[in-house]
């Protein structure tokens, strides 16, 4: 037993068999790392592609998407490490506004997208049975940026008799989810973006009865104030007149200038950026409209 020990000692204690043992290990390291990398390059591993065409603006479901076996070395030389290959990231994602995804092409990142990066996100938000309604805001108006995208507000009515001059505000809808924000150029005020952004319009869903009497309100020139739920604001919170109030208001003004020959346009100027056939999420809008209008 000592004997084989000592053996060993010396034969490890040799400068060239130590050499000799290093460079076989090297040699062996080098060609096994070679051979998992080969192998890792030519395993083949399942990739998503479209099993049809996918229009721009569509969420992508699990029937739209087929899987096909390629070598991760080919994925790298085609996708240059855009090309997606979780089904997670792209089931229930969005195709980009303007871009196709045409049938047997595999996805690509920027192609698709999460609903919130669509310009035109908002849109998708609107319950069924309403419609989206943009008032138009600025800094002032949105309590300097602080009406953002879901949050509530509540929007109040206010008018001055001219008669007697007094001023009647009325809290005509509470608690409204905001859906966008949007610029002049119709740019999400609040996106991840070192420009700055002036508010000018504030999205959000109402019925079809509180989108005419909103039209109506800011055809008939009174102020339709937005107010952020957590802003206390001790003149609009004394209000003088209820809502019924201010729609019976709204009628009776309505009423009155039709029969001199005007008419209220309920619809709305389009935002830039914004699809206006997108906007109404309800089937009898345009009832409504007329119904109202007759009146």
């Amino acid at each position: 037993m000592n004997s084989t020990s000592i053996k060993v000692k010396k034969f490890l204690s040799n400068r060239n068999t130590v050499t000799i043992i290093c460079a076989v290990i090297g040699v062996i390291v080098l060609f096994v790392g070679y051979q998992m990398r080969i192998n890792s390059a030519i395993q083949p591993i399942r990739v998503p592609y479209a099993k049809v065409t996918i229009q721009p603006r569509t969420k992508i479901t699990d029937d739209m998407i087929g899987y096909i076996e390629i070598p991760q070395a080919a994925i790298d030389d085609m996708g240059q490490g855009n090309i997606i290959v979780n089904e997670k990231e792209i089931i229930d994602y969005y195709t980009n506004i303007n871009t196709m995804i045409p049938q047997g092409s595999m996805f690509y990142k920027g192609v698709v997208v999460p609903q919130s990066d669509l310009p035109d996100h908002a849109v998708y938000n609107v319950p069924k049975g309403e419609t989206l309604y943009y008032l138009t805001v600025n800094m002032t108006t949105s309590y300097v940026n602080s009406i953002v995208p879901n949050g509530y507000i509540d929007i109040y009515i206010r008018t001055t008799d001219e008669t007697t001059g007094q001023v009647r505000v009325g809290k005509f809808i509470e608690n409204i989810k905001v859906l966008d924000v949007r610029d002049s150029d119709g740019l999400n005020v609040f996106e991840n973006t070192d420009e700055v952004r002036v508010p000018a319009y504030v999205m959000f869903s109402v019925s079809n009865k509180t989108l005419y009497y909103l039209m109506a309100a800011q055809e008939l020139g009174l102020d339709v104030i937005p107010v952020p739920v957590v802003v206390e604001d001790v003149d609009l919170e004394s209000s003088n007149v209820t809502s019924s109030e201010i729609e019976s208001y709204i009628d009776a003004l309505a009423s009155e200038y039709i029969q001199d020959g005007g008419s209220i346009d309920t619809e709305q100027t389009d935002i830039p950026g914004q699809d206006k056939d997108e906007v109404d999420n309800s089937g009898d809008n345009k009832t409504d409209k007329e119904d109202k209008n007759n009146q």
